[in-house]
């Protein structure tokens, strides 16, 4: 009986043991399934942090520009040039690399005002394949434009629109003293998103955030409906742009008095953790390359001329590509050139204002520097 007992009881013991085995594996098979499905929401997550191409028209700093320029699929870069007597729309097919009119009406002439090609547009943006632009001559409407015709798309209540952007279904507008966003299908349904301006348009997405100096130049961060604002840098800047997990900026140094500004350094933060580095020093006009993960800048010159160069953000080196003239440079992740002003001769005696310029394209390896022709109407 004894002898009985003691085997009844090992037994009952090894169940025990087998039991507490299997549980421990289910346990670590659980622990193994809920790291499996952290990865796979990690990996959501970063395939949602893609860039939305739909709105790197205005994210890679062209609002330096005034908005002049966005990017169309399947044809190139849409640019809005315009002086004192004329304005015309152009793009630069990434194909033949040439300069085209933005109307493709086979009958159009390209003369009339009704003529797309002709349009005066300002902050551009694109939204597949739909482009949308700020009215020169009524600032507070926006015009939409397709299928090689026009329309009024929306009349904001302020006296002038001061900014445009598209992402994620929406045209992103700056009043004169509040930013607002409208659905691109429901142009009624607009919201008030910000109930300050921002500053010089200084504005950038990325995933669901968005980043943006206000007047005192200190960067903020929100959520895309404006909620959840915060100061996410001590440091005045201008022009933030998201590239590889990186907040990119130029920062503005002044004398003590804090009037005179005395340097301009390109800058990073990192969007986890707040950690500052220094790029370079005397950056001008800059634009991040979200695909080739670069960062394509305009030094700061004394002359009038400067260099339009390349800084690879995996190797840390920096390149030449071509000297142009400093405000103007149109680029895109989606095309493999940079179109770029560049002066040409100098002014005639008696004559005001800046040197002649006209514009050039350049493959993004520096090769095949090119000047490009504007097209010709005809004549009647």
């Amino acid at each position: 009986m004894k002898k009985r007992n003691i085997t009844f009881a090992l037994i009952v013991a090894i169940c025990a043991v087998v039991i507490v085995i299997v549980a421990a594996m289910g346990r670590k098979e659980l622990k193994n399934d809920a790291v499996r499905v952290e990865k796979n929401d990690v990996t959501a997550d970063m395939e949602q942090e893609e860039p939305d191409y739909s709105g790197l028209g205005n994210e890679q700093g062209n609002l330096e520009n005034g908005g002049a320029q966005t990017y169309l699929e399947s044809k190139g870069i849409l640019i809005a040039l315009s002086d004192e007597e004329n304005a015309e729309m152009l793009y630069f097919n990434d194909d033949s690399q040439q300069l085209q009119f933005f109307c493709e009406k086979e009958s159009c002439l390209h003369t009339g005002g009704d003529c797309i090609s002709n349009q005066q547009l300002m902050y551009l943006c694109s939204y597949s394949s739909v482009v949308f632009g700020v009215s020169v001559s009524s600032r507070n409407e926006i015009w939409k434009v397709q299928n090689n015709e026009v329309s009024c798309f929306y009349r904001a209540d302020s006296d002038k629109i001061l900014g445009m952007w598209a992402y994620r279904g929406y045209i992103y507008y700056m009043g004169e003293f509040s930013l607002y966003r409208l659905p691109i299908n429901n142009s009624s349904g607009v919201q008030k998103v910000l109930d300050r301006p921002i500053l010089y348009e200084y504005l950038t997405f990325y995933g669901d955030k968005m980043y943006f100096c206000q007047e005192d130049t200190l960067l903020y961060q929100a959520n895309l409906d404006g909620s959840g604002k915060v100061r996410f840098c001590d440091e005045k800047l201008v022009s933030p742009q998201v590239c590889d997990g990186w907040l990119y900026y130029r920062s503005m140094e002044y004398d003590k008095t804090g009037v005179y500004q005395t340097k301009n350094t390109l800058k990073a933060i990192s969007l986890k953790n707040k950690k500052e580095k220094k790029i370079l020093d005397e950056v001008y006009q800059f634009c991040t390359d979200t695909k080739e993960k670069k960062i394509y800048y305009e030094g700061i010159s004394k002359s009038d001329d400067t260099t339009l160069n390349v800084l690879d953000l995996k190797t840390g080196k920096s390149s030449k590509l071509a000297d142009c003239a400093s405000a103007y440079m149109y680029e895109f992740p989606q095309s493999d050139w940079i179109v770029f002003a560049k002066h040409e001769g100098e002014l005639e005696e008696g004559e005001i204002g800046g040197r002649p310029e006209h514009l050039y394209c350049v493959r993004k390896d520096g090769s095949a520097e090119k000047r490009l022709e504007y097209p010709e109407r005809i004549q009647n």
